[in-house]
This record gives C-alpha cells, structure tokens and sequence, in this order.
C-alpha cells in the first residue's frame, strides 16, 4: 500500500541507489509520470473513481456561469447537475411555483442546434435546461487562467441551487505537502515505480528501461481489469440495463 508520495520516493530511491541515482525533483517528475499513466487508466474504464460533489447556486437570467471558490479540484467535465432544494429560491414574479420542481438538467454540446436554439429562445427556462463545460480563458489578477464555466441554455428563470457532480483531474503528487495517493492508485502502487524506473532508465538510453516499461503496461492491464471487474459486478447486482458510457466526451 503506497498512501503518501513518500511512501513511493522512499520505494524508488531504494530501487535506483546502485543503478540510476537520482535527486528529489527528478524522482517527484518520474514518480508523477507513472502516477498520471495509472490514473489515466481507471479514468478510461471508471472515471467516477475521481468523482467530487459539491451545492453550488446558480443564478438566474445567466447563460454562462464560472464554476470559481467552490473548494473543487480542477474539473475534467461535468457528470450530473440536479435540483438539490427547489422549494427554497425565490421565484420570478412571471414564473408559476409549481415550475421550481420541474427543472432538469441535461448535457448538450454548445455546438449543438437544441443547445443553440434553446439560448435563442426569448423565454427563461421552467422546464429543461441544457448545459456544457467550457473553459474560457479569464485574466484573474496579473494571470490567464482557464476558467471552468457552465454554459447553460436557456437561462434559468430562478436562482437555483443545485448538487453538481464532476470528475476531476488527479493532482500531481509532491513535496510539500505530503501529498496523499488517490485510493484506487494507492493499492496498485507497483505500476507508478514500474512507470518510474522506466522513465529514469529511458532519459540515459539504459537497456532495462524497455523492461521496466512491459511490466508498468502489465499492471495497467491488471489495475484496468480489476476496476472493470467491479464495475461489471456493481452493475450486475442492481440488475439494471447500466452503462457507463455517457453521451458526453
């Protein structure tokens, strides 16, 4: 179990003392390669392994709203948006109650014609609200930052608040802080130093470095299977008609 990144710098400087020593920051870019490639593994087969959740309030008559200061870590795309509280925002004065109860969220891309047409549209939305991730470049203090925004169609007649559910990017892991290993990760750590060691072994030409990169493809089968596995039998057991393939990439 590797639970901390010095967890796997302590492993990795033992596995390199007499072959290809190393400094700090050379093991944290090498740890961190083989991190990204198991990571980006399980996101392929089960990317709810990276899920986040948090409430967040959306206001009314705004196509495009910046999801900034939500404590979130940086979000891949979005995995679901529902109405968490209907009953508590304020409504327009044109707008029935009972429509507060109404609102779906449903994913479209911007490009799209119903996603286009529904902005075009001169009414507030009652009903269906389609949305997509975008990521315009804001300048935020002296920086140009890729903001993640919610694009939404139409607008919302209401504040709304909601339960957002995304699937985020894992963070490179380092010194300080002690960084903690995503748990999925944390239990196939041998494919992250695999992954290392080959990358250290390829950047001096070393002949070992093409073994060490079969075996971290190995435990990328193995950590791919294994979370395919679950899934399959987390679908099975509910006994639903279930896939994980959404209609959004």
């Amino acid at each position: 179990m590797f639970a901390t990144f010095n967890d796997f710098d302590l492993a990795l400087q033992d596995m390199v003392r007499w072959s290809r020593p190393a400094s700090p920051s050379t093991r944290q870019v090498a740890i961190n390669y083989g991190y990204r490639e198991m990571c980006r593994a399980v996101a392929q087969v089960r990317p709810e392994y990276f899920l986040q959740e948090a409430v967040v309030l959306l206001p009314a008559q705004l196509y495009r709203v910046p999801l900034l200061d939500l404590g979130l870590r940086s979000i891949q795309r979005v995995k679901m948006i529902q109405v968490f509280d209907p009953g508590s925002p304020q409504l327009r004065t044109d707008t029935p109650v009972a429509n507060s109860y109404a609102v779906r969220f449903q994913y479209a891309s911007v490009e799209s014609d119903r996603f286009q047409g529904s902005q075009a549209a001169a009414s507030y939305a009652t009903s269906i609200v389609y949305y997509d991730l975008l990521r315009p470049i804001m300048q935020i203090e002296n920086a140009m930052v890729a903001v993640p925004t919610l694009a939404l169609a139409p607008a919302l007649a209401q504040d709304t608040t909601v339960l957002l559910e995304s699937v985020y990017y894992p963070l490179d892991l380092g010194p300080p802080p002690n960084d903690l290993v995503e748990p999925v990760i944390a239990q196939n750590g041998e494919g992250v130093l695999a992954f290392a060691m080959y990358w250290l072994l390829q950047t001096v030409n070393d002949v070992e470095a093409r073994g060490w990169q079969a075996e971290g493809v190995a435990k990328l089968t193995l950590i791919r299977d294994s979370v395919a596995q679950v899934s399959q039998q987390n679908t099975e057991f509910f006994d639903t008609g279930l896939t994980f393939n959404d209609d959004q990439s």
